[in-house]
């Protein structure tokens, strides 16, 4: 049963590749090649190129920037940033903040599920001090799992595609999965798709990720903590009255 499950993630990498080609060999014929982005020059090159394809395919480059920001999500393919600067650049700030927000939410939730599908025993291979530190932190924090959920994702060293792995293996609720995914990220997608909305202004990727912004999304996750330290504190109040 384990060995049949495992079959299906390179049969959905595979199907999930040969949909993405598909609708990439699909493309206008005005011009410009497309790829994934990895460099800052290559998000000014494809920005040129679907910028000229919005003009007159503007569903088509939805579709394509869709598909392609899914299939990173689901099979945690590094470049997230990479696409976030894109959405901007292509898609304005205020339509490719909202955009960015839903494609994360739904491709982590793809993830998660694809994880859930294996089980626990290859995830426990692939990643076994996490998966052990995550059930340990899960437990501690039943209680206020929402605030803790969204603390993971505000944090910015949270590594999220072990976070959407390990959430589908160790039976997260998909709904509270899927909120603190859509909110937890939102201060990083907002700057990643500003940044890419002033993409002329931007001369490297740590203008982005800078120590300063990365201060923010900290402080911001110290607030969505907050909540949790203060249910533990009154909890440990009753506690005592209790015992006394």
């Amino acid at each position: 049963m384990t060995l049949a499950r495992l079959g299906l993630v390179p049969a959905a990498l595979a199907v999930s590749l040969g949909l993405l080609v598909i609708i990439v060999r699909k493309a206008p014929e005005e011009g410009g090649s497309l790829f994934f982005p990895s460099s800052l020059e290559d998000i000014r090159l494809l920005a040129s190129t679907l910028g000229s394809y919005k003009q007159l395919h503007p569903q088509y480059v939805l579709l394509l920037f869709s598909s392609a920001y899914l299939f990173k999500q689901t099979f945690a393919v590094p470049g997230s940033v990479f696409l976030n600067v894109l959405a901007g650049a292509i898609f304005g700030s205020s339509l490719g903040f909202l955009l960015c927000c839903f494609l994360t939410a739904c491709g982590a939730s793809l993830c998660y599920l694809l994880a859930r599908l294996v089980g626990e025993g290859p995830a426990t291979s692939w990643f076994p001090g996490r998966l052990s530190q995550f059930r340990e932190k899960l437990e501690e924090n039943r209680a206020e799992l929402p605030f803790f959920l969204l603390f993971l994702r505000l944090f910015p060293m949270s590594p999220n595609w072990a976070l959407n792995m390990a959430s589908g293996v160790l039976g997260v609720p998909l709904h509270l999965f899927f909120l603190s995914v859509l909110f937890g990220l939102m201060p990083y997608n907002y700057l990643c798709v500003t940044s890419g909305a002033i993409l002329s202004d931007i001369r490297d990727l740590s203008d982005i990720v800078s120590w300063a912004n990365m201060a923010r999304c900290a402080t911001a996750a110290m607030a969505a903590l907050l909540p949790t330290l203060l249910l533990r504190l009154r909890g440990s109040g009753v506690e005592k009255e209790i015992k006394t």
